[in-house]
């Protein structure tokens, strides 16, 4: 143990035995030394909590107890719902109609329904 002189008095500076916990700290240590040579398996998680890979395997035997299960159901339970004028894995840029392009209205997807039946009727 280190001592620093001041003042022509002698300060120890391990504080824990300057407060008289020198003996309960050791005792301590030497039961913690002997707990952790006892475990047989180490914590292997990383920085992910019990909490989150509890969830991910309830999530993991969920999806392989289900036999029909859809690529795109799947994707849409890891991933989440839907956000409204969002397109998902292309980040903040691009908006659903920079990518498919604009959906048509209630009247018009009518008349494209409508012209198609036409169609259908006329080839028979």
């Amino acid at each position: 143990m280190k001592s620093l002189e001041l003042m022509g008095v002698s300060l120890r500076t391990n504080w824990s035995c300057s407060f008289g916990f020198g003996n309960l700290m050791k005792a301590r240590s030497v039961k913690n030394k002997e707990s952790r040579a006892k475990q047989f398996m180490r914590h292997t998680t990383g920085t992910k909590s019990f909490a989150r890979i509890r969830e991910e395997a309830h999530l993991n035997e969920q999806i392989s107890q289900e036999t029909e299960v859809s690529e795109e159901e799947i994707f849409s339970r890891i991933m989440g719902k839907e956000k409204y004028g969002r397109v998902r894995t292309y980040g903040l840029g691009p908006s659903p109609t920079d990518i498919w392009g604009t959906t048509p209205g209630r009247a018009e997807a009518l008349k494209i329904a409508s012209e198609a039946q036409m169609e259908l009727l006329a080839t028979r």
